[in-house]
């Protein structure tokens, strides 16, 4: 599979090396919580960055971006909370673009929809060990994404919801994860 997300990239991408803009980004990122059996595995504090390149011909455009998300998570209780690591996401993303103001307009609305593989670290913690549970392995894969913004000049402000719900397992169990990540970023473009 891995093999095959890294094939469509590159065919992607090589019609996009005429591209008209590339674009660094820094944002937050926020993911759902998961309620497991009493057991809540919650991420906070999270954090963006990344690239894009996009093709763009009158009203539509071909985005191909790359991120790092990163959050820490907790297990929480009632009573007690662990430490449950860093989740560390690196989506790949495909993005097809409708833009409601002609090209070359200094403010442009937009709204695109598209897929992403979400390549995904696993979780590992002292706190993880000490309760037993382990390192916790987090599936990547292939989901679909929802995207919006407006570019003002050369500064973009964008936000991404990737329905992302991988498969997890730790100690023997299997539990779906339902991050769903929503990326509110802001950035910079330059027209090539």
């Amino acid at each position: 599979m891995r093999r095959l997300v890294v094939v469509l990239a590159f065919v992607v991408a090589l019609p996009l090396a005429a591209q008209t803009e590339v674009g660094l980004i820094i944002g937050h990122t926020d993911s759902n919580a998961t309620d497991i059996g009493g057991t809540r595995l919650d991420f906070h504090r999270g954090r963006a960055f990344g690239a894009a390149i996009e093709r763009r011909a009158e009203n539509a455009s071909i985005e191909l971006a790359a991120m790092a998300l990163r959050a820490d998570g907790t297990l929480r209780t009632e009573s007690a909370s662990a430490d449950a690591g860093r989740l560390k996401l690196f989506p790949i993303s495909v993005t097809a673009r409708w833009h409601f103001a002609p090209r070359g307009e200094r403010i442009d609305p937009y709204v695109g929809a598209g897929a992403a593989y979400v390549f995904a670290k696993d979780l590992a913690s002292s706190d993880l060990d000490a309760l037993g549970i382990g390192r916790i392995e987090v599936e990547s894969k292939v989901c679909w994404l929802a995207n919006a913004g407006v570019a003002i000049g050369r500064f973009v402000i964008d936000a991404k919801y990737f329905d992302y719900r991988p498969q997890s397992s730790a100690a023997g169990n299997r539990v779906r994860l339902n991050l769903k990540p929503v990326v509110i970023s802001a950035g910079v473009r330059w027209r090539l």
